[in-house]
């Protein structure tokens, strides 16, 4: 955490450290931040019924020891005008996407 402070970097909840030559240079955080994708039907527009879908699993990340998280929301989901009114705050970076079977590649 030492490190990345000084490399004016933020770091979320590392769980493995990276080790050249025997010094820390850095950290991986696998599962340290739960990454929460969802479904809901277009046709969904009650704020109510989301917010509700929300605190369900907002609840389950707490029972699992989780203390915040990453949602992943596209601009043209129901949801995404809510973001803010259910305490989200948009997280300035890239979400990249890799399959980790069929080494990387597309079906």
């Amino acid at each position: 955490m030492d490190l990345a402070k000084k490399n004016d970097h933020g770091l979320w909840r590392p769980t493995n450290i990276i080790e050249i030559d025997g010094k820390i240079k850095g950290s991986i955080s696998i599962g340290g931040v739960p990454l929460v994708t969802m479904f809901m039907d277009k046709e969904v527009k009650s704020p109510t019924a989301l917010m509700r879908v929300f605190r369900q699993s907002e609840k389950i990340g707490k029972e699992a020891g989780f203390c915040d998280a990453l949602v992943c929301c596209n601009e043209d989901s129901p949801i995404f005008k809510f973001m803010p009114k259910f305490g989200f705050s948009p997280y300035q970076s890239v979400l990249w996407y890799k399959e980790l079977e069929n080494n990387g590649k597309a079906q």
